[in-house]
């Protein structure tokens, strides 16, 4: 399943992890605008960055309403169980 996490940038600690429902890879690489036809391992494996301006795009796969917090980053991965 898709989660989106979040890290508080000072201490670099996870703070924060929301499922993304019916999230799709095809989704996260339109959405990140990653292309992963050279890449070694695919885009599911990893976790990707998620600029603040996009954010909005990935909250409303939430079950629950969501506005991020300033000085959190945040990164999107695909993970059998939420860490």
């Amino acid at each position: 399943m898709w989660y989106l996490q979040e890290f508080d940038d000072e201490t670099e600690l996870g703070t924060e992890i929301h499922l993304l429902r019916d999230m799709t890879v095809e989704f996260v690489k339109r959405t990140l605008q990653i292309d992963d036809s050279d890449f070694d391992l695919p885009v599911a494996v990893g976790q990707n960055d998620v600029p603040a301006e996009t954010i909005p795009n990935f909250a409303r796969f939430m079950q629950i309403p969501f506005e991020a917090k300033e000085n959190h980053s945040h990164e999107v991965s695909f993970l059998a169980e939420p860490k």
